[in-house]
């Protein structure tokens, strides 16, 4: 808990927010703060999937055209002579996500889970070899 002071505080019961730390007096069981910005009402699925991702420092906005200008042409799809490369893999039926740690410059670590048939689950940790890489512009970094 945080205690907010400051007017039309009935307009944030009922919501998500985030707030930010002012200060935290050593003979106080809570800190003081302010309000930063309303996300929505609570229980609303938008609103719950926002927080998840803000509570896990996930980025979510949208490319600029100059970043998605950096990318190939879409359908991209990987040629014949990639698709035979036995030391490849594809794992475009996985959901595979990155585990590189946050600030980490060369994200090449990952990891996919799968439900098998018989109730099991296949983790999969994969390294990225970083010369089969598609380099793209210098905006996405």
């Amino acid at each position: 808990m945080i205690c907010i002071q400051g007017g039309n505080l009935e307009k944030l019961l009922n919501k998500r927010i985030i707030v930010e730390v002012d200060s935290w007096d050593c003979s106080s069981k809570y800190p003081c703060g302010h309000h930063v910005e309303t996300i929505g009402e609570i229980g609303e699925i938008e609103v719950e999937n926002e927080v998840i991702l803000i509570e896990n420092d996930i980025n979510s906005t949208k490319f600029s055209l100059k970043a998605l200008a950096c990318l190939p042409p879409y359908p991209w799809s990987l040629s014949p002579e990639e698709l035979a490369n036995p030391h490849r893999e594809d794992l475009r039926h996985l959901r595979v996500f990155s585990v590189d740690r946050l600030g980490c410059k060369d994200i090449d670590d990952a990891l996919h889970c799968s439900l098998l048939p018989n109730g099991n689950f296949e983790v999969g940790v994969r390294i990225l070899h970083l010369f089969c890489t598609i380099y793209l512009c210098l905006i996405l970094s």
